[in-house]
């Protein structure tokens, strides 16, 4: 599981992308679900469609796993872990999900 680092009240943006086997990219059936683990840590705001999400942190420092989920040719998920510092070392600006679907 990859892991991003932020300072408090930093924002950077994720986004769902279906990769089949081949590579390629897949359609996605509905809307993604955006979901933190702890809600103190992080406030998610999804876009319309679900593709993307806004993540910003919030004060108090901490890790949390933040999950999209979403169908395809079947549940697809992918979780990444956000680690909220004081520090200003290891920030990320953004960062893109890949759910990869069975092979077809």
């Amino acid at each position: 599981m990859a892991t991003v680092f932020m300072i408090p009240y930093q924002r950077f943006s994720l986004s769902a992308i279906k990769t089949l086997a081949t590579g390629a990219d897949g359609a996605l059936v509905g809307i993604p679900s955006w979901t933190t683990s702890d809600p103190t840590k992080v406030t998610l705001t999804p876009s319309i469609d679900g593709l993307d999400c806004l993540v910003q942190s919030k004060g108090p420092t901490g890790s949390c796993t933040v999950t999209v989920t979403a169908q395809g040719t079947g549940p697809l998920s992918a979780t990444i872990t956000v680690t909220v510092n004081a520090a200003t070392t290891g920030l990320a600006t953004a960062l893109s999900i890949s759910i990869d679907g069975p092979p077809r």
